[in-house]
């Protein structure tokens, strides 16, 4: 149990970078500790422990590791830098709070366990709400932050952000060589449909 309880009362508290620092760091720290706590009882060999027995385990609290160190290394980048520009500073805090909601929100079953969400507390419901405060904050400038990073048409793999601007042509042109539109009778028609669902008409 952690002496340190989260004394959030809406949304508001999880727009605050530190804030959410401190609820990914207790998610999972508790979840390092059960493992740990797991490794020392366990009588089974390392390979059985890791390969076998909590396999699964390891892999989610490795993945949530991952996920906070991405997390950690964004916020030093933000909250330790001057930006000549606030603007782009504001636009990069809240791109790293959606990036650590969103990590949070996987899972905060440790947050509750360790006592500091309180039992009864919509905390859920308040990291929601930030979500949706921070995804209506980004979208207006949603198109020149991806471009401003330079990403390649390969990598982002979508027609908001890429080299060449044509955003709604690309969605189109996508549309229209969907594998639903190459069927063997054309029309749109899936596969199978004539053989498997027209057969059914009449019988249900």
């Amino acid at each position: 149990m952690t002496k340190i309880k989260c004394t959030g009362r809406d949304h508001t508290f999880f727009l605050n970078v530190e804030n959410v620092h401190t609820a990914l760091k207790i998610n999972l720290a508790v979840k390092i500790e059960r493992i740990s706590k797991l490794i020392q009882e366990s009588k089974a060999s390392k390979k059985d422990f890791t390969n076998t027995l909590h396999a699964t385990d390891i892999v989610k609290v490795s993945q949530e590791h991952f996920r906070y160190l991405t997390f950690w290394n964004f916020r030093e980048r933000v909250t330790n830098n001057s930006f000549k520009c606030k603007k782009l500073e504001g636009h990069l805090t809240n791109l790293c709070l959606l990036y650590g909601l969103q990590s949070l929100k996987q899972d905060t079953s440790a947050c509750y366990e360790s006592g500091y969400f309180a039992v009864g507390t919509p905390f859920s419901t308040f990291m929601n709400d930030a979500f949706k405060h921070l995804l209506k904050e980004i979208r207006p400038y949603a198109i020149s932050l991806i471009e401003g990073y330079g990403i390649s048409d390969e990598v982002i793999m979508s027609a908001i952000g890429n080299s060449y601007g044509d955003i709604y042509e690309t969605h189109l042109r996508w549309a229209k060589d969907s594998k639903l539109n190459h069927t063997k009778l054309g029309d749109s028609i899936p596969d199978g449909y004539m053989e498997n669902v027209m057969t059914l008409r009449g019988k249900m």
